[in-house]
């Protein structure tokens, strides 16, 4: 695998999370905190790297995660481990729910500010058959811990569909989350949901 530098990586995450905007290099330095020069250069070695792809629209050129490519798929999922890798307390966490669910992603305000976080809240994918087990588990929890468990539950084709809808809470997840669980799957998903969007080129 190449070496991505801390702004490339930045920048491949905020192309995946946030799935219903385009960015350019003015647009992108302004959230990964470079120059647009920077932000230009980076972008340019994305695509020579087969990560980002880039149509021209006008003067600019705009850049989007190359999603026919299995090697920057795979790439956005070692970016979301080594996030989550940051926040490995929540991993131990919600390990008794791997077995059970598709995905999971912790989101809301336990990542801005956990003193004052109200609740827990995460995204859970699953199939339907094992809804009353994660409800179970989520019960257990919620006894032993100090701020309970919020669960956003949504079978595969739920959360397909909501994102096709654009749920607000579901694009909340995504551009803020932290990806807990099923890696793989969450990127085709919400890649998938990416190429739906008409303003995604």
């Amino acid at each position: 695998m190449v070496s991505l530098s801390n702004t490339e990586k930045k920048i491949v995450l905020r192309a995946f999370k946030d799935i219903t905007k385009v960015y350019n290099a003015n647009t992108i330095s302004k959230l990964v905190g470079v120059s647009r020069m920077g932000a230009s250069k980076s972008l340019k070695r994305l695509e020579q790297k087969s990560i980002l792809k880039s149509v021209r629209l006008g003067k600019a050129f705009f850049y989007r995660i190359a999603k026919e490519e299995a090697y920057a798929k795979k790439i956005v999922e070692i970016l979301l481990m080594e996030e989550a890798m940051e926040r490995q307390r929540w991993i131990d966490e919600f390990k008794i729910f791997f077995s059970l669910a598709d995905v999971l992603v912790l989101f809301g305000s336990i990542l801005k500010d956990e003193t004052k976080a109200r609740d827990i809240d995460i995204l859970i994918v699953l199939k339907r058959e094992n809804d009353r087990q994660i409800s179970k588990h989520i019960v257990s929890k919620n006894e032993i811990l100090l701020k309970k468990i919020h669960p956003v539950k949504q079978t595969v084709e739920d959360f397909r569909e909501n994102l096709a809808k654009k749920d607000k809470v579901l694009m909340s997840a995504i551009s803020e989350g932290i990806v807990l669980h099923g890696y793989g799957e969450y990127v085709e998903i919400v890649l998938d949901a990416g190429q739906q969007n008409p303003m995604v080129p």
